[in-house]
């Protein structure tokens, strides 16, 4: 389908089992596009220059992608609103900077590592979810971003998050045995943060400087048991 420059949409059939190096390659007007569980590799730059793509769905697994460097890279496509990544695949990283219309994002837990710029510039990105990521302010200048979700299993909270103005309700399950110092400070919006453990497991959670005062005065963490606060 290479240069099909006047294809909007495409739904692959099951039964596809790879997609080939630079098979949609400069398909300029491609809005959409459906990939089945039967595919288990996709080649190098198949989706480049796909410039006015709007939402992609992976399969759930991939054994292979890309020419094996692990990273998943949709920079500068400004039209891209949903991506669903799939849950296994060799994937670890991921770069959307510069794609301004991306709402929301769940990050699955092979992807282990955020790097400062990856989501710069994603001025619609709302919510996001995802597991124990390594990086340190990801998400500055994603000024739309409300609601945070970590998933079970998630052991410790990077510093990721850190002068989001705009965050507002983080969502932390009961396996956090770790939040990194400062990783909500700046964090002015933040009311709500919903942990699923009691009050006595989030205290012993290390968590030091894991906030600003300001932050801290503001914020209630909602136990199953009870309300508390950030600890000193």
């Amino acid at each position: 389908f290479a240069d099909c420059s006047s294809l909007e949409e495409i739904v692959l059939p099951e039964g596809v089992k790879e997609i080939g190096g630079y098979a949609f390659s400069g398909c300029a007007s491609l809005k959409r596009i459906v990939i089945p569980d039967s595919v288990i590799s996709i080649g190098v730059n198949a989706f480049e220059e796909c410039s006015s793509l709007e939402e992609i769905v992976f399969p759930n697994e991939l054994e292979t992608y890309g020419d094996g460097a692990a990273r998943l890279s949709f920079v500068g496509y400004t039209a891209l609103e949903s991506v669903v990544l799939p849950s296994s695949s060799p994937i670890r990283y991921v770069e959307f900077t510069g794609c301004s219309n991306l709402k929301s994002i769940v990050l699955p837990k092979t992807i282990n590592c955020i790097f400062n710029n990856d989501f710069e510039g994603c001025t619609s990105l709302k919510s996001i979810t995802l597991s124990d990521c390594h990086g340190e302010s990801a998400f500055v200048g994603c000024t739309a971003l409300e609601n945070v979700e970590f998933v079970q299993d998630t052991m410790r909270i990077y510093r990721l998050f850190n002068d989001n103005t705009s965050l507002k309700s983080v969502i932390i399950p009961s396996t956090v045995r770790s939040i990194e110092s400062g990783a909500f400070s700046g964090c002015t919006a933040l009311r709500d943060v919903t942990y699923y453990g009691t009050i006595e497991q989030w205290n012993s959670i290390n968590q030091y400087n894991a906030c600003d005062q300001t932050v801290k005065d503001n914020c209630v963490i909602h136990c199953l048991d009870g309300d508390t606060t950030f600890n000193p």
